[in-house]
């Protein structure tokens, strides 16, 4: 669907245990800090308040700031419980067809614009992996797509997969793309590379993706560039010794 080279190739891969992951390990320090900007934001303006009386008149707009801070703020300690539960949950390794899940998965999205996508999806093989946590990668990387290609006149999502030493997934999109320079943050927790006005969202979803894929001991690589769509490619098995 998309004839563009790999501008850039980000992987991240975890030691296959099926033992709980440390967060701390999977997404480093900076998730405490980033969780720390909403609050900064919603002190500060109750400081103006406080002490200016000037800042009475800009009421309606200061209070609005704060809400907005406080519902961000929600989201984000909501992803961070859902990863923390993601990271501990037992496995239950299955034999999965992925064609029949991706298929599931993608009619029972709900998205204000997914009726104007273009959806291929090819045959794809079975996987022996967790089914709870698979239906988590399909969701999370159509929700990604369906976000960052909604805007275009014919947008596209295309499934499909190759096999090499293991069996990858291709999910692909024709929709803004991603500036290469910084692809080493696209799967962090509550990284983004897009701002918030453009683009709604913490910037959790392919921080769940990475994680649930680091519990089978998988593997996912992004490959994009600004204005010409991306790729992510993915695996749940471990590499073969």
């Amino acid at each position: 669907m998309n004839d563009i080279e790999p501008i850039v190739r980000v992987s991240h891969s975890a030691p296959p245990s099926g033992e709980a992951l440390d967060l701390a390990d999977l997404f480093g320090p900076d998730v405490i800090h980033d969780l720390r900007a909403p609050l900064r934001h919603i002190q500060g303006f109750c400081r103006i308040l406080a002490q200016e009386e000037e800042a009475l008149t800009a009421l309606p707009d200061y209070l609005e700031r704060i809400l907005t801070s406080a519902r961000s703020l929600e989201e984000m300690i909501r992803h961070l419980e859902q990863i923390s539960e993601l990271a501990r949950c037992s496995m239950r390794p299955t034999a999965i067809d992925q064609t029949k899940l991706a298929r599931f998965v993608w009619d029972e999205i709900r998205h204000h614009e997914k009726e104007r996508f273009e959806f291929r999806l090819e045959a794809l093989p079975e996987v022996d992996a967790d089914a709870g946590l698979m239906r988590l990668v399909w969701r999370e990387l159509f929700l990604n797509s369906l976000k960052f290609a909604a805007r275009q006149e014919h947008p596209r999502v295309g499934v499909s997969a190759r096999n090499a030493d293991r069996n990858w997934f291709i999910v692909e999109d024709n929709g803004v793309g991603f500036d290469p320079r910084y692809a080493d943050r696209m799967f962090g927790l509550f990284q983004r590379l897009h701002s918030k006005r453009d683009f709604e969202g913490v910037g959790a979803g392919l921080a769940l993706v990475t994680a649930a894929l680091a519990r089978h001991g998988g593997e996912i690589s992004a490959h994009g560039e600004t204005g010409r769509g991306a790729r992510f490619e993915w695996t749940p098995e471990r590499v073969k010794e």
